[in-house]
């Protein structure tokens, strides 16, 4: 996710599967600039689009947990009275229906307001 702040400075978060080599979890890099969104017809795992649906203004971060010194595993993101829940994890859909949230993963789960998606 690729973050602009009011100063000009772009940063993307990213998540860091744990590889052996102590670093994993959320974290941040500058980047020159943010990524354009874009809709392709080539198959990845990554997706690239807008989020018009969080929230901007001032943010105040929260880390909610570490394994590590160097692995935050979930934080949050409060901007005005909205609250960006981060998690480096992954959905496994189960072969019995539901599914699984595996932590520690590259992927980042973002959950707005506390708004729960349902597993199908």
């Amino acid at each position: 996710m690729d973050i602009q702040l009011a100063t000009g400075k772009t940063l993307r978060l990213l998540s860091q599967l744990d590889d052996g080599t102590g670093l994993y979890g959320l974290y941040l890099v500058e980047i020159d600039k943010v990524s354009e969104a874009s809709i392709t017809e080539e198959w990845s795992i990554f997706r690239r689009r807008d989020i018009p649906e969080l929230p901007l203004g001032l943010a105040r971060i929260e880390v909610l947990r570490k394994e590590r010194a160097n692995s935050v595993i979930e934080a949050n993101i409060f901007i005005a009275t909205s609250t960006i829940r981060l998690l480096s994890a992954e959905v496994h859909p189960c072969i019995q229906g539901g599914c699984d949230i595996v932590e520690g993963d590259e992927s980042i789960l973002i959950q707005l307001n506390g708004v729960r998606p349902t597993c199908r």
